[in-house]
């Protein structure tokens, strides 16, 4: 074979695109990972659903929040089965009360 050619088999590529996020925690979900911010890296087309159980990974005793808590993906509240793009800013927010 010419040198110019080039085989498809002799170049697989394999990549999975990921962007870095900001997450912000408030309150308990604050208290559970002991820090107001972080940035982590997810995975292109990742559900709220799986970001939950990574950062629950990261950070266990975010668990005992994760039930009642809600999620906010660029100030606006998401659904489980949501899918994330193009998101720069993600917000952890427990319940608040007020008076």
């Amino acid at each position: 074979m010419p040198p110019c050619f080039l085989r498809l088999q002799d170049f697989f590529v394999f990549r999975i695109l990921t962007s870095i996020m900001k997450i912000l925690y408030f309150g308990l979900a604050r208290d559970c990972t002991g820090i107001g911010s972080e940035d982590f890296s997810i995975e292109e087309g990742i559900t709220v659903r799986k970001l939950w159980d990574g950062l629950v990974e990261r950070h266990p005793r975010l668990a005992e929040c994760r039930e009642f808590s809600r999620m906010a993906v660029d100030m606006r509240y998401v659904a489980d089965d949501e899918v994330i793009a193009g998101a720069s800013e993600i917000a952890i927010i427990p319940p608040v009360a007020g008076g």
